[in-house]
């Protein structure tokens, strides 16, 4: 089931990236007038709380380039710490840094990464992100983390796990 999970969640995140959206919802009662204001659903914009992200293992499994998506079978894990210490795991190395963080962008500063092996071209390619751009942040209602960088075109889906 955990898997099917995991499964489930990175294809949202795919999805997500891609421009998708979900399908309406085939319960919603269809006798119900639309037009008239008091039947309209009210949306709440969601409002990004920094602290949601604390100590919560974040599952970084696809990144957007100019519209073409990378993925690795290698998930990378990151963890943004109390006092802005960063953790995180590429699929061979482990590396550390500090972030900045506020309600709408979010900076990686100083990462630093052992070098036991090759990492991916994947893992590359997100240290060279996240050592370049400071990005604007987004937490969805379904649990992910997207990032952007609009002046290189650039979106990162990462999901918010409860557990690792």
């Amino acid at each position: 089931m955990k898997i099917i999970n995991y499964f489930t969640a990175a294809l949202t995140t795919i999805a997500t990236l891609l421009g998708c959206t979900p399908t309406a919802n085939t319960n919603a009662n269809t006798d119900a007038p639309t037009n008239t204001p008091s039947n309209e659903p009210v949306v709440q914009p969601i409002e990004n709380n920094p602290d949601a992200l604390i100590n919560k293992p974040l599952l970084l499994n696809s990144i957007k380039i100019n519209g073409e998506v990378l993925m690795d079978g290698n998930p990378i894990y990151i963890t943004l710490k109390e006092e802005n210490e960063l953790g995180m795991k590429l699929s061979k190395n482990s590396c550390m840094g500090s972030y900045e963080i506020n309600k709408t962008h979010l900076k990686f500063n100083e990462v630093g990464c052992t070098e036991m092996c090759c990492d991916s071209q994947f893992d590359q390619k997100w240290l060279e992100l996240i050592n370049k751009y400071r990005f604007a942040y987004k937490i969805t209602d379904d649990g992910t983390l997207l990032l952007s960088e609009k002046e290189a075109n650039v979106e990162v889906g990462i999901l918010i796990s409860p557990k690792r």
